[in-house]
């Protein structure tokens, strides 16, 4: 554990920062496969290890907790996702960072590389488009001949230029939807079913993640068979889910801040890319939709929701 001065020093404390209120039903991914995973390692929340968890509901708010984490002086932040990390970089080069994060961290100017991250920064990064063209590839194989695909944005501020690629690329024509509250949320999938969409792709984020059997719901009301990178959608309805298994990451994340906590400088622990992808179907929607599922796509499932 830690040291100061040949003592044991003060409780550990970890701040956690995530963004979007915390989703109603669930507990916000990927925190509570990475409480067990500390658990495993030997934390045990109030004895020898304080979780500090903020929301942040925009940059602002996100920076502001940043900030205050800092002026706390936790001894590692996980940032859970790419905003939460942005604002903890904008608080801190000195305090250990461990992000789960979309895109590329050198490219995006937070590592050096990824064996060697070299500042303060390291965890797991997700190549977001990449995991969009396969949720693309598999709605056109859940829908043959579909032509038109809505991608749903939880708020402004998504760099959609690799997302459209990616639906160029399939020869897919794609309208983006942005919705920011729950109010927006049937105006946006009936806007998506008069311009005579045939598909929906729903991304992460906890706004969505809160309001799920909203979405699933009004996905089936206008008769648009949907994917999402979240296992909980599929499992509110959606008909299919395609992204990173969130408890593998939750895991993982767990083990960057045990060895960080234990003396291992971020900038010696490589930045991973996710491995475990699940793919879900939900049986019960197809049939609502009177879908007939190919047989090989059915088969590539890691689960079937009934």
């Amino acid at each position: 554990m830690l040291f100061a001065q040949g003592k044991v020093a003060a409780m550990p404390r970890v701040g956690v920062l995530l963004f979007g209120a915390p989703p109603a039903g669930s507990e916000p991914y990927p925190i509570a496969k990475g409480r067990r995973r500390l658990l495993e390692l030997g934390y045990i929340e109030g004895q020898n290890i304080e979780l500090v968890i903020r929301h942040g509901d925009g940059p602002r708010q996100l920076a502001e907790h940043a900030a205050d984490l800092v002026r706390s002086k936790v001894d590692v932040i996980f940032a859970g996702g790419p905003l939460p990390l942005d604002a903890a970089r904008g608080a801190t080069d000195l305090i250990p960072i461990v992000a789960i994060a979309g895109g590329d961290p050198v490219r995006d100017g937070w590592a050096r590389s990824f064996a060697r991250p070299g500042g303060n920064v390291t965890g797991l990064t997700v190549i977001f488009p990449e995991v969009v063209q396969k949720q693309f590839e598999l709605l056109r194989l859940a829908v043959p001949g579909i032509e038109r695909v809505a991608l749903l944005l939880p708020g402004k501020g998504t760099d959609r230029t690799e997302l459209e690629a990616s639906a160029r690329n399939l020869r897919l024509d794609l309208l983006v939807l942005e919705v920011a509250d729950l109010d927006g949320i049937n105006a946006a999938l009936e806007r998506a079913a008069r311009a005579g969409v045939q598909g929906l792709v729903g991304s992460g984020g906890n706004f969505i993640l809160e309001h799920r059997f909203v979405f699933a719901e009004l996905a089936i009301k206008y008769k648009l068979p949907s994917i999402s990178v979240l296992t909980q959608l599929a499992e509110a309805g959606f008909l299919m889910s395609y992204g990173v298994d969130l408890e593998a990451l939750g895991r993982r994340g767990a083990d960057y801040i045990d060895k960080i906590l234990k003396g291992t400088p971020p900038g010696e622990l490589p930045i991973e890319r996710p491995k475990d992808f699940q793919f879900v179907i939900n049986r019960k929607t197809a049939k609502t939709l009177n879908l007939s599922l190919p047989q090989s796509l059915v088969m590539r499932a890691n689960r079937i929701v009934d």
